[in-house]
């Protein structure tokens, strides 16, 4: 990122419009420059504020915010505008932000402000929102608001932080730089997989020991001393529960077997009380049916009343009273016909009236209304026929005038044809006279063309493709590259000579180590010996030439290295000469190639006398000359090729013309014609509408159409009153006739009927007679015997037979059950069975006593069967993953760095940070050797001196004066600056090497230079000024008179009561207020 043009209004102290224009510096280097408090940190704060919406310094964040940086020079209604042109990446981008103010309808004062912001990104559209402005911003630069300040804007103050950070607090830093999530991952899932694992154990394993135990019962008869050995934490618990689980299935044995014994004497006892209770229960039903025999014989009178009422009731519901419903149906039958009857001669009389008086009314309507109707029908007809001629006449009128106006159009259109046929004479004439005035400029344009042609190929011999020029550029190129073989060739000759050194050396030091060999035989030789024989050369030795003997070195070189070095040096060697014939052929091609082009030269006529004149800019003059001639030729071809075209374009004008011409002529004629005949045809049909009219009686068809349609209306309405009278009469005669029909079929029905009635009744009679009775009114007293007044015969009767039948198997079945009773009981008495209910119930509750204790146990016994389950699972479990969960929680504090270890804690993303720092500190020191005069070294500290403090990114200063290390907190106030502002840049180099593409073209640095001396202000100065090589812009604010003399570019920022502006770039000065 570099800014292009930063624009404020009402911002800061700046209350009118101020521009700053970053083009004008062309060295890259510039002060901003002013008294204290004129509006210098302002600048800084515009850009941030233009591309994040904060304030340059980190703590302004909280206390500056885009609200508090309206001018206070300037009124609530004017708007305070930041606006930034930057350039990034080879794009051009401007990003504006807008703060508005708005008043309250209510209180007159002026509310919170509303913040607006576009960014304009070239080739994109716009993007509006404050956030998505920022977070745009964030994407494009590839950093936020603090990583901005930390690298490229360091504010007063700032960059000293990172100097006097504690690792921590520089991890921090660098994490959020450099992006360290990813080890912090790392560390929170060794955290995370710990944790999860002794949760687990926890609640699987400790957990469900203690939950276990929880729900354990106690053995009443159990000591608190042995209580203690069935606690969660005890060691033996699993055993202690299985010697209680045995001791369980004892108790519960022993009880089992007692409820048995218990079971089989009651069993016993209850078989001998079943016999006793059955003895006396028969004597006791033989008592109990013996008085319902009695009783049944008591009941036998009245049984045998009640079955004679009962028979006669019978005959009488079921023999009679059938016969007696069926004469009555049919006397039903015939008082209905009888009644239907008198009740359609009533109607027929009454129907038969009103047809009389429908019919005269029908008759009156018709004599009344049929002749006005007939009338009315001639008139419609001749109106209908008289419509149509209305359509004719409106279609003649229209022929008419359409007939009209052609006559006028055609007339038009032959007086603008005679005006168009004495335009193109005109023009005919103008057109001759230029196509004279441009005989012979053909034969002009066609020999400028060749000399254009000519002076296009000779230029292209000197610049085109294969041109003199690109030949040039070869041998150029050529030269450079015979440049570099020239320089491999010096390097291989000197790394050849260099092996060969070495070779001869090491082949030296194998003789004379081979000799110390021989040479340390004889001298054996000698020791045991008076003389010896030197195996080489034959010559005999004594003991006292031992001191003239070779010694054997130290470290003698063996056969295979001493090849080795030979094979080295020959194979560099034989490089050697490879690259010296590539030389000496690409020395051969450049003078071929330098020999072309002076000859494509010559041959286009010009002398150049050797290679050094032609190289040192004389073709240069010969291009320039060629391409001035062929500019030449292109202006004069041009020229006649425009006069050929406009020669052309009259001839082809002139043919267009005279087409144009013969058009006219024909249309003036035709015309003429048309005119003739719509004029006729015309007056035809006037007359023709004429006559029309005279045939019709209304003037229009529209009151036509209404006079029409009121006789339509008229005769539809009385049609219909006549319709609905002639209705009217033969409803009434349709009646009339549907119940004189009736009548006569009743009429004939009713003696049919009366002769059923008779036949039913004479049979009703017959039958009571027959079944005993004397009359109906007997057989009405036999159906309705006392007591059944209210209920249903058919239901009374059937009852009253199931009484009777009941009370006969009562009967014999008491005499037959009696008789066997007593058959039974024969020679038996009642038991007492009181003693042997006492003896049982005992029983029973002594069981009932011992099942409960056998309850409780089985309970206990499932209690602590259970309980020794979890407590087995549980202690599987905590075993399983003892040596996991100790791997883990190892891991987890080495990765977290919370184990306290000599040399401070050291957390794995601070480890992998310092690898980062170790880096930030290389390109630190380079500036600091500057600055410092080679004096300090910044040193990375991985260890601190308490083992339970955080470490890894600690920095101590290296004294080159001293030789002694000693904390950066000791440095003054000028050297603490200069080491903050080193390390400073080498964060900011380190973050753009490792940005993968980000760009810092700008660095901008706010105050602190006013602790150093002269000297080492100088040395800052040169290592900023290096910064700016390449497209790298530096900014610096301060008010030393020294950076004043020595950066000549500067910014220079005034203030008054009235706002601040820019000496050098304001359009307004304090004298304007």
């Amino acid at each position: 990122m570099r800014p292009v043009l930063l624009e404020m209004t009402a911002f800061g102290s700046y209350a009118r419009e101020t521009s700053i224009d970053f083009r004008r510096f062309d060295h890259n280097l510039y002060l901003i420059t002013g008294d204290t408090g004129a509006g210098k940190t302002t600048i800084f704060d515009g850009i941030m504020m233009a591309l994040y919406g904060e304030a340059s310094g980190e703590g302004d964040k909280k206390f500056r915010t885009f609200e508090m940086m309206h001018c206070d020079y300037a009124d609530r209604s004017e708007d305070t505008v930041v606006k930034l042109t930057f350039a990034h990446m080879g794009k051009t981008h401007t990003v504006e932000r807008t703060l508005h103010f708005q008043k309250s309808r209510d209180t007159g004062e002026y509310e919170k402000a509303q913040q607006k912001a576009v960014f304009w990104e070239e080739g994109k559209d716009p993007i509006k929102n404050p956030r998505a402005v920022t977070g745009r911003i964030e994407e494009l630069l590839g950093m936020d608001a603090r990583q901005f300040r930390k690298i490229v804007m360091l504010a007063q103050g700032e960059f000293k932080k990172f100097l006097d950070a504690d690792s921590d607090e520089k991890n921090v830093i660098l994490g959020d730089l450099f992006d360290n999530s990813a080890y912090v991952y790392y560390q929170e899932l060794f955290d995370k997989a710990r944790d999860k694992l002794e949760t687990r154990r926890r609640q699987e394993g400790a957990g469900k020991i203690a939950k276990a135990m929880e729900e354990f019962l106690w053995p009443l008869d159990m000591s608190q001393e042995e209580r203690e050995t069935y606690t969660a934490g005890h060691s033996g618990l699993e055993e202690a529960l299985e010697g209680l689980i045995r001791k369980d299935a004892e108790t519960r044995q022993r009880l089992e077997d007692r409820i048995k014994t218990l079971q089989s004497r009651e069993n016993t006892l209850r078989e001998q009380l079943g016999s006793a209770r059955e003895q006396n229960k028969k004597l006791e039903v033989l008592a109990q049916k013996e008085r319902e025999l009695e009783a049944l014989w008591e009941k036998k009178q009245e049984m045998e009343q009640l079955k004679e009422e009962t028979d006669r009731a019978d005959r009488a519901f079921y023999r009679v009273k059938p016969k007696e419903q069926l004469f009555l149906h049919a006397k039903k039958v015939y008082d209905d016909a009888l009644a239907k009857t008198r009740g359609l001669q009533e109607s027929f009389q009454q129907f038969k009236e009103e047809r009389q008086a429908k019919e005269e009314a029908f008759d009156r309507r018709r004599r009344e209304d049929e002749p006005v109707i007939r009338d009315l029908e001639i008139r419609i007809a001749n109106m209908e026929q008289a419509i149509p001629l209305y359509g004719d006449l409106q279609q003649k009128l229209a022929q008419q005038q359409e007939e009209s106006k052609k006559a006028e159009e055609a007339e038009k259109m032959g007086q603008k044809a005679q005006e168009e046929k004495a335009r193109a004479e005109e023009a005919l004439g103008v057109l001759d006279g230029n196509i004279k005035a441009l005989e012979g400029i053909e034969a002009e344009t066609v020999s400028l063309k060749a000399a254009l042609d000519q002076a296009c190929r000779d230029l292209d011999r000197l610049t085109g493709q294969n041109g003199v020029k690109a030949r040039m550029e070869q041998i150029h190129h050529q030269q450079e590259q015979l440049l570099e073989e020239q320089e491999k060739l010096r390097a291989l000759v000197k790394e050849a000579g260099e092996l060969e050194y070495a070779y001869h050396r090491l082949y030296q030091a194998f003789i004379e180590g081979q000799a110390g060999l021989l040479a340390k035989g004889l001298e054996q030789q000698l020791k045991e010996n008076e003389e010896a024989v030197c195996p080489v050369c034959q010559r005999v030795l004594y003991r006292h030439q031992r001191q003239a003997l070779a010694r054997v070195k130290q470290e003698i070189p063996k056969q295979k290295d001493v090849d080795r070095a030979k094979e080295v040096f020959e194979k560099k060697d034989k490089d050697r000469e490879g690259q010296a014939n590539r030389l000496a052929v690409a020395e051969t091609t450049l003078k071929g190639m330098r020999a072309s082009a002076l000859e494509c030269l010559r041959e286009m006529g010009q002398e150049c006398p050797d290679w050094e004149t032609v190289s040192g800019g004389f073709l240069d003059k010969v291009i320039c000359d060629y391409e001035t001639r062929k500019l030449e030729a292109k202006k004069n071809y041009d020229t006649a090729a425009c006069k050929s075209r406009d020669l052309a374009g009259f001839k082809e004008e002139k043919a267009k013309r005279l087409e144009e011409l013969q058009a006219c002529e024909e249309a003036v004629r035709k015309n003429r014609e048309s005119w003739q005949e719509h004029t006729v045809k015309s007056s035809a049909l006037k007359a023709a509408v004429r006559e029309l009219r005279k045939t019709l009686p209304y003037p229009d068809s529209k009151t036509a159409e209404s006079r029409k349609m009121e006789w339509v209306a008229k005769r539809d309405a009385l049609a219909q009153t006549m319709g609905e009278a002639r209705q009217a009469f033969q409803e009434a005669d349709r009646r009339c006739q549907v119940t004189a029909g009736a009548l006569e079929g009743s009429l004939e029905k009713l003696p049919g009927y009366e002769e059923e009635m008779d036949k039913k009744k004479g049979l009703l009679l017959q039958e009571a007679r027959e079944q005993g009775f004397e009359s109906l009114e007997e057989v009405h007293g036999a159906l309705c015997p006392p007591g059944a007044e209210k209920q249903d015969m058919g239901q009374w009767i059937g009852t009253r037979k199931e009484e009777l039948g009941r009370y006969k198997n009562n009967l014999e079945n008491t005499r037959n059950r009696v008789r066997d009773l007593k058959e039974a009981t024969k020679d038996l008495s009642k038991a007492d069975i009181t003693q042997m209910e006492d003896d049982i119930k005992k029983l029973e509750q002594e069981r009932e006593t011992v099942q409960g204790e056998l309850d409780r146990s089985r309970s206990i016994h499932d209690n602590h069967k259970k309980t020794w389950g979890h407590v087995r699972e549980a202690n599987a479990m905590l075993k399983t993953t003892e040596a996991a969960w100790r791997r883990l929680e190892d891991l987890a504090d080495l990765a977290a760095g919370t184990r306290n270890a000599a040399g401070g804690r050291l957390s794995f993303d601070r480890y992998v940070m310092g690898y980062l720092f170790r880096e930030v500190l290389e390109m630190a020191n380079r500036r600091l050797d500057i600055m410092s005069g080679g004096r300090y070294e910044l040193i990375h500290e991985r260890n601190v001196k308490r083992d339970n403090a955080k470490a890894g990114l600690e920095i101590s200063v290296l004294d080159m004066t001293t030789g002694k290390r000693r904390p950066a907190s000791s440095l003054s106030g000028g050297e603490s600056f200069f080491a903050s502002l080193s390390l400073a840049l080498g964060l900011s180099d380190v973050v753009q090497n490792h940005a993968g593409g980000r760009q810092l073209d700008a660095l901008f640095i706010d105050e602190g230079f006013g602790s150093l001396d002269d000297d080492v202000l100088d040395r800052a100065l040169w290592v900023l000024n290096g910064l700016t090589k390449g497209k790298r812009l530096v900014g610096i604010i301060s008010h030393v008179s020294r950076l004043e003399e020595s950066i000549p570019q500067q910014l220079r920022v005034r203030n008054s009561g009235k706002g601040s502006w820019i000496e050098d770039h304001a359009s307004w000065r304090e004298d304007e207020y």
